[in-house]
């Protein structure tokens, strides 16, 4: 808007009181005119003669609901769109997600958080100057990747996941966050036609001339696809349009296509598809960097000579994590279970390991490599690698003396596994837990964010200065819309999510988030159930809608500690 003149607002809404209070509001906190208006009819007729800056518009009026009346304002010839920002207390808003999206730039639940909605136009008010916004800023590429393919795991528990970055260590300028979305789209997309099997992530990282960079990133699967239905879902949902069918994905009764190909929304980059029903499938993209440097912190990692022993119980990852370490010099042996490690361990002349990784499985108990780490010398580092999520992050102390690090492991923790090794010499212990504990140095900036979501404010208090107090930043929202909408904006590390909540439930405000990291729209995060119904019938509706974790109210600090432990370790 022009920053000489005041903010135009127009309120619609069925609700006199309301409309009247919420422009009073307004007023008060910023130098704006605000009107207010009874009827979709009037909203829209206002709004063309008007042109206001901003419409806050009910969802349900008289005449024409707001979604309609948003509709025709994007169509109208009009010199600037204004802002239009969605508001409803109707319990049934579930079943209007997507229009909200199509039409809306902003969306609240009744009773407003009145507070937030006049940071939201304040921001509109007095509009950044173009130096002040985000700017394109330097990430490593192959560390982004790893938390990419961290994050999809949990998901894919039903397949064996493999993951592996080639090429140089580098850092690339952009927006670390649209690359992070087309991953996780697309790796999702992988995982999401395969019923089991075997999926790969692959990067591979080409420095070019010029000082750019050329990064192909490909997720194969091969066992038993889901059907043709879920497969045409999986390739419409990701826009993918076979060649021969520009306008649609190819899947007929015959089957879904063997090749489609279609633009990531996040990167621009070309992603095409390829099946082969007898062999699998495969996702492909090219992703392209103007600039990028080397990473030299993890420039010549070498560890030839040094000996590494990894326990790891599943066959096919093992082997693609053995590649990784022999890369970088290592002479690996691999065990699939801690006992046989062990007795490798007290045979006679054994020649110690520098460097010791156990993979946690589902039936590993502590005594296992607590045992195995006791038969090694107190020299060799141990590391237990688990997956984002797992309890060993909730409870580290259960192994001391282990490193627990998530899984897979980046570039630049294998480059740093292999700083410290020397060859058939002993390493320095490893006994801090990377990864899995929050400390007291962390600036504000490195802290990781903490959406809590709940309808009722003493709970949003009481639980805000708990999560604050382990360490954390903390933001709130009072229903699942409002939850829907801040993640949009502030990307959240984990979310405490109440389930029962007066316009958006906790269940269906997931479904919705996971929907929309699924298209790329948004970043993963991590949600944990946060209620006073601990049935079965609850933890199982939560568990179907993606959420990660689940605990009943009253919040317990420990269980806290735990819960927020495990979630929050995916990001590092």
């Amino acid at each position: 808007m022009d920053s000489e003149r005041r903010l135009r607002v127009l309120i619609a809404d069925d609700s006199e009181d309301l409309a009247h209070v919420t422009a009073e509001l307004i007023r008060l906190a910023l130098p704006a005119d605000v009107e207010t208006v009874y009827d979709g009819v009037a909203a829209l007729e206002r709004a063309l003669a008007w042109q206001p800056d901003v419409v806050l518009l009910d969802l349900y009026m008289p005449g024409l609901d707001g979604i309609e009346v948003a509709r025709r304002l994007r169509q109208a010839a009009l010199p600037r769109r204004p802002f239009c920002i969605a508001v409803t207390g109707r319990p049934d808003a579930a079943g209007r997600l997507d229009a909200i999206d199509s039409q809306f730039d902003r969306v609240f639940a009744k009773p407003l958080d009145v507070d937030l909605l006049i940071a939201a136009l304040a921001r509109l008010a007095r509009p950044q100057p173009p130096e002040a916004r985000p700017q394109p800023h330097p990430f490593n590429l192959g560390e982004l990747f790893t938390r990419a393919a961290r994050q999809v795991m949990p998901v894919a528990r039903h397949l064996s996941f493999s993951f592996d970055y080639r090429g140089p260590g580098v850092v690339v300028e952009g927006e670390s966050i649209d690359v992070h979305c087309g991953l996780h789209r697309m790796l999702l997309g992988a995982v999401d036609m395969l019923a089991d099997g075997f999926v790969l992530f692959t990067a591979e990282t080409t420095l070019l001339p010029g000082g750019g960079c050329s990064t192909l990133v490909q997720a194969a699967g091969t066992g038993t696809l889901h059907g043709p239905a879920r497969l045409a879902d999986v390739l419409a949902r990701m826009h993918l349009l076979a060649p021969e069918t520009p306008d649609a994905t190819g899947a007929d009764a015959a089957g879904p296509p063997h090749s489609a190909v279609g633009r990531c929304p996040n990167t621009g980059a070309t992603v095409r598809f390829t099946l082969d029903p007898h062999e699998g499938i495969l996702l492909r993209a090219e992703l392209r960097f103007p600039r990028a440097e080397q990473d030299e912190s993890a420039h010549g990692a070498d560890a030839t000579g040094a000996r590494a022993w990894l326990v790891d119980s599943d066959e096919v990852p093992a082997a693609w994590l053995h590649r990784r370490l022999q890369r970088l010099g290592w002479r690996v042996t691999r065990f699939a279970r801690c006992e046989d490690a062990v007795s490798q361990a007290t045979e006679p002349g054994m020649r110690a390991p520098s460097l010791l990784v156990v993979v946690e499985s589902p039936l590993m108990r502590p005594t296992a490599p607590l045992a195995l780490q006791q038969a090694l010398p107190h020299s060799t580092q141990a590391v237990l690698a688990v997956m984002a999520g797992s309890p060993w992050l909730g409870s580290p102390e259960t192994l001391p003396g282990f490193d627990i690090r998530v899984y897979p492991f980046s570039p630049l923790e294998l480059a740093e596994f292999a700083s410290i090794a020397r060859p058939d010499q002993p390493t320095r212990s490893g006994s801090s837990v990377s990864g899995a504990t929050l400390t007291g140095a962390l600036g504000l900036a490195d802290r990781p964010l903490v959406l809590l979501v709940d309808d009722n404010e003493i709970n949003r208090l009481v639980g805000r200065a708990l999560v604050e107090a382990l360490g954390y930043e903390v933001l709130t929202a009072n229903d699942g819309l409002d939850a829907i909408d801040q993640c949009r904006i502030n990307r959240p590390q984990v979310v405490l999510m109440d389930l029962d909540m007066p316009v958006l439930k906790g269940v269906e405000a997931t479904v919705r988030l996971r929907e929309l990291q699924r298209t790329g729209e948004m970043p993963p995060f991590s949600i944990i159930a946060a209620t006073a119904d601990a049935t079965v019938e609850a933890r199982e509706a939560c568990a179907r809608s993606g959420m990660d974790g689940f605990m009943s109210k009253p919040l317990d600090i420990a269980e806290l500690r735990s819960q927020l432990r495990r979630f929050s370790a995916a990001r590092v």
